[in-house]
């Protein structure tokens, strides 16, 4: 009898080294859990490192030269330093006479057809550049009208030898930029279309004329009329002798400013 509680006390210490046992295993545990997976340092390094998923950045793209589009150009080298004009253009003949070749505008040599003018000069007086332009269009205006003239010539319609006359006046003036011939073209034109007109009224009221006679000349009036507006915005932007004397003066003056930057 007096040995039962002896043997209890001894099952409770058995119980009691058991569970202490269990929790030293198991709080051991996560001290142990980095020898398992075998990385040691420098697989926790690996961990703790950020891991970058995103794509590589694109490469920087070259970004082509910017043109200055307020310059309006005719005929630029392909450096774009200088502008041509031709020889016949007044504005260009005044500059080659008054300007100084300045060498931070580029080398351009002129030739026997062209004159080399500076963007820069162009760019805040550009009424060279217009002129340019609408003898171009004049030209191509008045050859047109001296082939047709030719063709009537061929045709036998002899008063057309006239026409062909007058056509080839407003091509040389429009080409030399002259103003007398110009303006005997232009004259020319107002009264082929007054008279064209007229005889458009006239046979209007006669039954034996064709409808499509009428139209005809109609239309080859208006025509008329609008070569002749083109032809009046040329006249109108040849320069007089107090344009040109304004020209030089605005060359001295850009070449002064020119030299004070």
């Amino acid at each position: 009898v007096a040995m039962a509680p002896t043997i209890q006390h001894s099952r409770l210490a058995d119980e009691e080294d058991d569970g202490t046992r269990m929790e030293a295993g198991t709080a051991s545990a996560p001290a142990s859990a980095p020898a398992i997976d075998g990385g040691g340092p420098r697989a926790a390094a690996e961990e703790a490192a950020p891991t970058s998923t995103s794509a590589p950045a694109p490469a920087p793209t070259a970004r082509r030269p910017s043109t200055n589009s307020d310059v309006p150009q005719v005929a630029v080298l392909p450096s774009g330093e200088m502008v041509y004009l031709s020889k016949d253009n007044p504005y260009a003949r005044t500059y080659a006479e008054h300007a100084d070749p300045d060498p931070n505008e580029g080398q351009g040599q002129g030739d026997q057809y062209a004159i080399p003018m500076p963007p820069s000069l162009l760019a805040s007086y550009q009424q060279p550049l217009i002129l340019e332009r609408m003898g171009r269009i004049v030209r191509l205006l008045a050859m047109f009208d001296l082939i047709f003239a030719l063709m009537n010539v061929l045709a036998r319609i002899w008063p057309a030898a006239i026409m062909a006359i007058m056509a080839y006046c407003g091509y040389v003036g429009a080409r030399m930029f002259r103003r007398d011939l110009t303006r005997v073209y232009l004259f020319y034109l107002v009264f082929i279309a007054v008279v064209r007109i007229a005889d458009a009224v006239r046979l209007s009221h006669s039954p034996e004329v064709a409808l499509p006679a009428q139209i005809f000349l109609i239309i080859s009036s208006v025509l008329q009329l609008v070569i002749a507006h083109f032809v009046w915005r040329f006249y109108s932007l040849l320069p007089t002798t107090e344009e040109e004397s304004r020209f030089v003066q605005f060359i001295a003056e850009h070449q002064a400013g020119r030299g004070l930057v």
